[in-house]
């Protein structure tokens, strides 16, 4: 598919360390057609992937934190290791606007 990237902002993150998962509640910010099996993506400014991981479930939510808004969704994502855990719980932290895309890049 060539369709253009669902670009994310996670506002609220929590993990489950033993199990290496993260879950990010947020808004979607361009996009509106997240699916299980899509993978969500981190890059640094110049572009640079520092990592893709799979998105294991969507969950849909109406309110984060007290504000409701349509775009809000939830994702449930597995990591492959402890650092990539802890990169993605750091996301919250720096507002980072990630993005979600069909297939992982080699």
């Amino acid at each position: 598919m060539n369709r253009k990237p669902i670009k994310y902002l996670s506002r609220v993150v929590y993990g489950f360390k033993d199990k290496l998962n993260v879950v990010l509640l947020g808004e979607l910010k361009a996009g509106v057609d997240v699916k299980d099996g899509m993978f969500l993506q981190v890059a640094l400014r110049n572009g640079v992937i520092v990592g893709t991981w799979e998105i294991l479930e969507v969950l849909h939510t109406d309110f984060i934190n007290q504000y409701e808004n349509p775009n809000f969704k939830g994702l449930l994502v597995k990591c492959k290791n402890i650092a990539d855990f802890d990169l993605l719980k750091s996301l919250r932290v720096y507002d980072e606007v990630v993005t979600i895309v069909d297939k992982a890049h080699e």
